[in-house]
């Protein structure tokens, strides 16, 4: 059973992915476009084919970036710090075996998944087993 806790939920606006790139520098990124499955540093540009990318940083903040061409809106969970708290589940999943991933940078991989547990449920996500 995925446990239940509280974390602060900030966001922005729509913006162009000129801005969103800055933003993400230092974070890990998890995306998924027309080459495959991605981790690693976030794209120079938005992922063709993408509608999502989620993202982590060292300090454990969350990322979820919501693509729409070449602009997107971002929401972000932390522990602490600002934003408005909110009720989160959290719970674990597994990437598929390679033989079922185009891109193997995530086969066989674990994953936190973590959900806003309102009206919409926002999910969140970032890699467990980083090699």
């Amino acid at each position: 059973m995925p446990d239940a806790a509280e974390m602060r939920w900030t966001g922005t606006d729509w913006m162009p992915w000129s801005e969103v790139h800055p933003l993400l520098r230092d974070w890990t990124c998890a995306w998924v476009d027309l080459a495959g499955v991605h981790v690693g540093s976030a794209p120079e540009g938005p992922p063709v084919g993408s509608t999502h990318l989620w993202a982590w940083n060292a300090v454990g903040r969350l990322a979820r970036v919501r693509i729409d061409g070449k602009r997107a809106v971002l929401g972000f969970l932390s522990e602490d710090g600002d934003g408005v708290p909110v009720p989160i589940s959290r719970g674990r999943a597994s990437s598929w075996d390679a033989a079922h991933v185009t891109g193997g940078a995530v086969a066989g991989r674990t994953w936190e998944v973590v959900d806003v547990l309102d009206e919409h449920t926002t999910t969140f996500l970032r890699l467990l087993d980083v090699p």
